[in-house]
Order: C-alpha cells, then structure tokens, then sequence
C-alpha cells in the first residue's frame, strides 16, 4: 500500500523541524500547549494550532529520563530527573518557564539510583508519588505541605492506581489497598507491622546547644510506645490512652541535633517541640586603667522550636 499526504489536509501528518535531531523522549499537555524533552536535555514548548505552531526553547540540561516519570502540578510540569525531582515552572512573564529542583529534601537519597523512575499524583490525597527505580521504596511528596515521607515495601513497587474509592499499589504479582486504618502489612503470607520513623531537619549552631526540654504531642485509639532518638542518644515514651502528651527533661549538647520518633502504632503525629540553650563566648573591649584592654565575655541564648523551626524566643531562663 502506499501512502500519499496531502498538505492542505488540516489532519494530515506535519513535519516539525526545529533544527535539533536529538530524539524526542517525552512530550506532556499543559493547558493549549506541548513540553516537549530531547535527549539532549533541552525542552521546548509548542503552542497554537498546527497549521501556526510556534516553537520556543524554554529550558536545557533537563536530565529528563522517562515519560514515565512526568506529571503536572497545577500549572507546572514535575518531573523526575538523574538530578531528582525537578519542575518546569510557569514565571510571571506570560509564555516564559525556568526550570527549578523541588525535591531539596530528598533528591540527594532519590538520584542514587534512577533506573525506570515512575510518578503518580493522587488528585484526592494531595500526594506525588516517586519510585526512582521501580524498586520496593516510595517517596510521597506532599506537596500542599512541601513535606516527604518514605515508604519502604518488602517487595519492588509497579504501579498505584487511584479510584473514587480506594487506592491500589500493585506489588509484584500482588494487588494491595493503601488505607489509613491498616494495622499491618501481609505480603506472601507473611504480617509485619507498619512501622513508622520520622526524623527532623538537622539543627546546627556555631555554638554548643543544650537540649534541655521536649514536648511532644500525638493522638492515637490506643497505647503505644514510641522510641526517642536525639543524635545518639534515645528513650522510650510509653503514652497511654488517656495521656498522649509529655515532656521530657534532658542534658543533651551537641552544635548539630537531629529528632527520631520511632514506632510500630497508629498515630496522628502533632509536634515535637524542643527548647534549646545556647551557651557562648564573645571577645569584648573594655576600659582598662591605661584605657585600653579586652576580654573574653560570657552569654546565653535560648529558644523553643519544633521540627519546622523555631517558633519562639525569650531574654527569660528555660528552666523555671
């Protein structure tokens, strides 16, 4: 059979040359237009109908993989590159993207391994799903929150598919449901607890800190045990369920902290909130009888912060 192509045909085949060979390796709808990724690294945007297509270079060195690995979020394309999660973001110029990283928290752990990435959004959940290598971890990305968490299976992830109802994981030749309630995990036959480690941005200081008090707050159905980890030191908190807050007094100092909680039950996590002191020394000049001279000045500082920050400080004393 042979083809024959009629230019004048709106339907008929067009023949797009932007002067760049590079092959074509994912292409995305955004609103009227195409992101179109190349090989190497460039991306272009093409916008109007075909007989009037316009072609505009608006990024390069993308990194981009596989189709696969691209979404949007709202008016931005996401995708996940041997760099990590980048986004090809809209500016305030009308037609114009910058390309930017978006997974700053996680794309050190993330880019390791890039071998047959994949993402999925929950439209319901708020949530961006990120296997880097088709492999048994997930890192959700929340992204009304800026917040990740990693999720470890005992099996290598395929594909999460989202209903009006339930939302199924596909895990080898198993089909689960991600559901809140969930207690444990069975996989083959075999149940294992869910468990659950948070841990917090590190916490530096050119001076040596003192972790003097912790709050923490959770809700659970039940009791439950959690364990505390500050740097290398750890505790276990035994909460009850009347009793689901407490405060902890500790003499922990260190110039770098960083927060571990650590348990197998269900929880609503609230907040950890640590009050730190801070001891220093400062070179002062002061008077002498020859009027000259300096010495060494001692100070304190401290202030109450949680895993976001601080969030309050006082000239006052943190241990009345």
């Amino acid at each position: 059979m042979n083809w024959t192509e009629n230019s004048n045909d709106a339907s008929a085949m067009k023949d797009l040359d932007v002067g760049d060979v590079s092959a074509v390796v994912g292409i995305y709808p955004l609103a009227s237009e195409l992101i179109v990724f190349k090989a190497n690294g460039r991306i272009y945007k093409i916008a109007n109908e075909p007989e009037d297509w316009n072609v505009t270079l608006v990024g390069t060195d993308s990194d981009f993989i596989a189709r696969d690995a691209m979404t949007n979020l709202g008016e931005d394309v996401v995708y996940f590159s041997r760099q990590g999660l980048r986004s090809l973001q809209t500016t305030e110029t009308y037609g114009n993207f910058k390309s930017q990283e978006i997974g700053e928290a996680m794309n050190p752990e993330m880019k390791k391994d890039t071998g047959a990435p994949w993402l999925f959004k929950s439209q319901r959940t708020h949530q961006l799903f990120v296997n880097p290598n088709n492999g048994p971890v997930i890192y959700v990305y929340h992204y009304q929150l800026g917040a990740f968490t990693k999720w470890i299976f005992p099996k290598p992830i395929q594909t999460i598919a989202e209903g009006t109802e339930k939302t199924l994981v596909g895990c080898g030749k198993e089909l689960f449901e991600l559901s809140s309630s969930n207690h444990t995990d069975v996989v083959a036959g075999t149940e294992t607890k869910i468990h659950q480690r948070i841990v917090s941005a590190i916490l530096g200081d050119l001076n040596v800190m003192t972790l003097y008090r912790s709050h923490l707050i959770i809700d659970s159905e039940d009791a439950g045990t959690a364990k505390l980890t500050v740097n290398d030191v750890s505790w276990d908190w035994n909460w009850t369920k009347e009793k689901q807050r407490e405060e902890f007094k500790t003499q922990i100092r260190a110039d770098k902290m960083t927060f571990t909680f650590e348990t197998d039950d269900i929880i609503v996590w609230h907040l950890w909130a640590a009050v730190i002191v801070q001891q220093y020394v400062t070179m002062t000049s002061e008077g002498t009888s020859s009027g000259r001279g300096s010495s060494w000045s001692k100070g304190s500082s401290w202030g109450q912060g949680t895993f976001d920050g601080s969030v309050s400080d006082s000239d006052g004393s943190p241990y009345g």
